[in-house]
């Protein structure tokens, strides 16, 4: 309840024009777009996962050397209108508390006003090496009822190894250059993460077949790729043989863990969930 006053008071100040501060480690900073957004990325995962105090606590601690500091955070990062700032905070503030109805509600708001303002996410974390580290650990830390949960509320995201080769595929022949090699990537690091999680030795041979794979269709002419579509689409399904079905979801569950540990707002939403 106090943390619910706490986080109205700070909104009140924000309306008002004083500054709504949050807590950063052991400092203060006042609340940017790019941190309002960490923040609700964090809590979001969290409120999914529906942990416990304990699971919290033991989280809090993986999390003392794995954040993204490279982001801009800063007070002036983002421009974006007033009725977006007020959205965000009431999101922020209905995931703190855990009210499932606010929740859905404030959600349901910030959804319509990113579609109405065409409005994209700011901050994008990028995963480091001591939160791929400690993964697995906090994959292990969830129930099977949790893990179970979050799965069935993402199953759609869940990528396949092999289909995602064969998108790419047939997305291969089309688009400039610079559009080609960042699908390629996309793809090919995609697949290695699939198949092979946090091997970064088996990850590099993954990503240097799938890649070779899609520059050969792409080098092809258009004749020659229809020609040769089978005998592609055989090269892709070679390429994950080995990839299981259980182990991906695995290998995939750990990237969402390893980008909660990353998010640099993750100690702070632990903290505002836990009061």
């Amino acid at each position: 309840m106090a943390h619910r006053r706490w986080l109205a008071m700070s909104l009140c100040l924000f309306l008002a024009g004083g500054p709504a501060l949050v807590a950063r480690g052991d400092a203060a900073q006042p609340d940017s777009i790019a941190s309002l957004e960490l923040q609700v990325a964090a809590l979001t995962t969290i409120d999914e996962l529906e942990l416990t105090g304990d699971q919290i606590a033991a989280l809090q601690n993986m999390a003392a050397d794995t954040a993204d500091d490279s982001l801009d955070v800063s007070p002036t990062s983002g421009n974006t209108s007033m009725a977006y700032r007020r959205a965000i905070f009431a999101l922020r503030d209905a995931l703190a508390s855990g009210d499932e109805q606010r929740i859905a509600q404030t959600q349901s708001d910030m959804d319509k006003l990113r579609r109405r303002q065409n409005i994209l996410p700011q901050a994008t974390v990028t995963e480091t090496d001591q939160a791929k580290k400690k993964a697995y650990a906090a994959v292990s830390i969830l129930t099977a009822g949790q893990y179970a949960n979050y799965i069935a509320i993402h199953a759609t995201e869940v990528p396949d190894a092999a289909e995602t080769i064969l998108d790419a595929l047939d997305r291969c022949q089309t688009g400039a250059d610079d559009d080609y090699q960042a699908m390629r990537e996309e793809a090919a690091q995609q697949v290695a993460m699939l198949m092979n999680g946090p091997n970064d030795r088996m990850s590099k041979r993954t990503i240097a077949n799938v890649s070779r794979l899609l520059d050969q269709a792409r080098n092809m002419s258009s004749a020659d790729f229809q020609a040769n579509r089978d005998e592609l689409y055989q090269s892709a399904r070679n390429l994950t043989r080995l990839a299981k079905p259980d182990l991906e979801v695995r290998n995939w569950m750990e990237r969402q863990m390893a980008d909660l540990l990353s998010n640099p707002q993750l100690s702070p939403a632990l903290s505002a969930r836990s009061r």
